[in-house]
């Protein structure tokens, strides 16, 4: 049995992604929140907004 391979960058995570926020829209959920993401630019093309960050310290 072969490992399906996927390409980066053809769109594949957008529509998986926009497939489940349909999913959710249509059964009245109209807020979500990605709590911890370093991938900004990709949910923004589906309209997202950074809703808070946060900061990261550490003791030395």
């Amino acid at each position: 049995m072969e490992c399906l391979k996927i390409q980066k960058g053809v769109g594949l995570g957008l529509a998986i992604v926009q497939a489940g926020m349909y999913f959710l829209y249509n059964r009245g959920i109209r807020n979500v929140v990605i709590d911890w993401t370093e991938f900004v630019d990709f949910y923004s093309r589906l309209g997202c907004k950074i809703w808070k960050k946060y900061t990261v310290y550490k003791k030395n």
